[in-house]
């Protein structure tokens, strides 16, 4: 089942024993904090991990005339595509290749030759949010709308706390969608682990 907007904005108001919206045109309070609160608490969500379905490549195409003395020689820059909301990583993948955002788009280093660019994409359409994202996103909401909502200190703490949980169990779930990105472990008797604060 695909979930909508305002799907997602009931499930956060459920959270918090309020009544539910049928749009964001409803004459209430609710209905004009989620229509307001949507947009930036999925934005602030995309940037956390490499979403399965936000995930988008592009070929990057190099600007002409961009050079300035206070451009390193190794660098060339290319233009950043309009719907990136986050870069994630340049080609070659995994490769820790020398990149970054400037006022201009992305400096690459000059030795990688027509360069694809992977990154999250703005404005996802709502159906294609994965099960993880959507509890996620929907604890977000309910968070920033339990204290104007509920009027309530303890409520407000309360769902603090359910959103943080939702991001620790839900990325990781997202994150094992697929094999993308990830390669095989062909001496896993050669693994360590450290134990947290080690």
């Amino acid at each position: 089942m695909a979930y909508s907007k305002i799907d997602i904005c009931n499930l956060a108001l459920a959270m918090l024993g309020e009544d539910s919206i049928r749009s964001f045109d409803d004459h209430n309070k609710r209905a004009r904090l989620c229509s307001n609160l949507f947009d930036f608490s999925r934005d602030s969500i995309l940037i956390k991990a490499a979403w399965t379905f936000a995930v988008k490549f592009f070929k990057l195409k190099k600007l002409d005339g961009i050079a300035s003395d206070e451009q390193p020689p190794d660098i060339s820059i290319y233009n950043m595509p309009n719907d990136c909301l986050k870069p994630l990583d340049i080609t070659p993948f995994g490769s820790k290749q020398k990149w970054y955002v400037c006022a201009e788009g992305i400096a690459v280093s000059s030795s990688v030759e027509e360069p694809t660019l992977k990154y999250i994409k703005k404005d996802v359409d709502v159906g294609s949010y994965t099960l993880p994202f959507i509890s996620i996103l929907s604890a977000k909401i309910a968070m920033h709308l339990a204290l104007p909502v509920t009027k309530s200190q303890k409520i407000a703490g309360d769902t603090k706390k359910l959103y943080y949980a939702a991001l620790a169990e839900n990325i990781p779930d997202d994150d094992n969608i697929g094999d993308n990105g990830k390669s095989p472990d062909n001496e896993p008797w050669r693994d360590t682990f450290v134990e947290v604060g080690q």
